[in-house]
């Protein structure tokens, strides 16, 4: 049995009983998790093995019932990341190149 299928359970049966998925607060209550920390990292195992579509705070919907395939295009894998700020210049760093006083 998959480490996550109460997680899995419970959205399956949450979809079945509303018309809209659940909140990553109502997952970790409906669980018995702590955080609902918990419960965004279950969902986001659950996209990447393909059981779950979606994403973490958006709409979900039960995925590939065999759990094969491709990983959700939303899984993190496949999330491009952000980019970061440049950073100062290395004599901005040096503390060079500021105002005279």
């Amino acid at each position: 049995m998959n480490r996550y299928q109460p997680v899995l359970d419970f959205v399956t049966a949450y979809l079945a009983e509303h018309e809209h998925s659940p909140t990553l607060r109502e997952i970790a209550e409906g669980v018995g998790y702590r955080s609902s920390s918990s419960a965004h990292n279950a969902v986001w195992a659950l996209i990447s093995q393909g059981l779950l579509t979606g994403s973490p705070g958006r709409a979900l919907r039960i995925g590939d019932p065999s759990g094969g395939g491709e990983p959700s295009p939303d899984s993190p894998s496949s999330r491009p990341r952000r980019k970061r700020r440049a950073s100062a210049s290395p004599s901005a760093r040096a503390g060079g190149g500021g105002r005279e006083r």
